[in-house]
């Protein structure tokens, strides 16, 4: 008579039921099943320099998008002309790739300076001890400060050619720019503006 149990209640034979289980056997000791613990634990804190490489990259990244903007800006705040007046004349006499003029600055500068700043802060942070949500407002302000402050000594002179660069109109090389600045100003040229 045909059986009217369902094919999963059906009674395994002696060599399948062996097989089931020799698989499971092997299964446990060779595969790896993560349990549910493991896999509901807290995602590991990034370290100090994985943070500040992570923080550095990303600014470097959105330098590429940034930077004719900010060239404009600049352009703007030297000479007082209109957006449009000043866009035509860069376009007109210098080009469309002018707009990323001093961009390699740019990258010195979130490499060095934003990787700093937003990279090592929240590190810096949990160093201090202000990493819980009711952590005293001064102990993240003063790790903000400490990483903001460290970023600008290394950023400065990267941002001091970057714009050098941008209000540069002729076709000197970045290079040059570098030597010129140093030859007229010192190394004291590179952190004009680092107290603001």
């Amino acid at each position: 008579p045909q059986s009217h149990l369902a094919p999963s209640k059906q009674p395994r034979s002696g060599r399948a039921s062996f097989l089931f289980q020799f698989d499971i056997t092997l299964c446990k000791q060779f595969c790896f099943i993560p349990k549910l613990p493991e896999i509901m634990s807290e995602p590991k804190k990034p370290t100090l320099a994985t943070s500040m490489a992570l923080g550095g990259t990303a600014a470097a990244f959105a330098v590429n998008f940034t930077h004719p903007i900010e060239l404009v800006k600049t352009r703007l705040q030297v000479s007082g002309g209109s957006i449009g007046a000043t866009c035509s004349e860069i376009l007109s006499k210098e080009g469309v790739t002018a707009f990323w003029k001093g961009i390699p600055f740019g990258y010195g500068r979130e490499l060095s300076y934003t990787s700093i700043k937003l990279g090592a802060y929240a590190p810096v942070r949990d160093a201090m001890g202000a990493n819980e949500p009711n952590s005293p407002f001064y102990l993240k302000f003063a790790a903000g400060a400490l990483t903001g402050g460290v970023g600008s000594i290394f950023g400065n002179p990267f941002d001091v050619m970057k714009t050098l660069a941008q209000t540069n109109k002729g076709s000197e090389s970045l290079g040059a720019l570098v030597n010129n600045l140093y030859r007229d100003q010192g190394a004291a040229g590179f952190y004009r503006g680092v107290q603001v």
